[in-house]
């Protein structure tokens, strides 16, 4: 019988002596793959059911790509509190890896906007607010002062 359970009492000792940690984002996490994005200034609607845009997000981080066009894509911080989610300090996603450059390589951080492709995901800055319009476990819809994004959970 001490056989059987000693197995099990000594799992139960490494769960209790790791500390979890967990979100508190709710539905927010997941991965989001976007769907349409509207243009606010001209009222124009670019469907992108054929792309293949995410939104990863997990804990406190948001990693942002495109299966088809930039696979490694951006790591961001993001904050989301009640109906507001901010993203700021995007890094160029370079797999962790050491380059053996000056510097040690890694995920670069992104100085400037221009000459990223933040914009492809919506982004209009290196901090961009979005107004959360709806959320619910498989449906999203961002608002910011330029674009209006809709996604769904996948």
């Amino acid at each position: 019988m001490m056989k059987k359970i000693f197995p099990i009492l000594c799992v139960a000792a490494l769960m209790a002596s790791c500390e979890l940690e967990t979100s508190d984002n709710g539905d927010l996490d997941g991965n989001w793959r976007m769907q349409r994005v509207d243009t606010l200034a001209t009222g124009g609607t670019t469907d992108l059911m054929s792309e293949k845009r995410y939104w990863g997000i997990e804990h406190k981080l948001m990693w942002i790509h495109d299966y088809v066009k930039d696979d490694r894509g951006y790591y961001c911080r993001f904050d989301h509190s009640g109906d507001s989610l901010r993203i700021y300090e995007p890094y160029a996603n370079h797999g962790h890896e050491d380059s053996g450059q000056e510097g040690g390589g890694g995920d670069i951080p992104v100085t400037d906007f221009a000459s990223s492709k933040l914009n492809l995901y919506g982004l209009s800055g290196l901090y961009t607010s979005f107004k959360v319009e709806s959320l619910t476990g498989s449906r999203m819809v961002l608002t910011s002062k330029t674009v209006k994004i809709y996604f769904k959970k996948m």
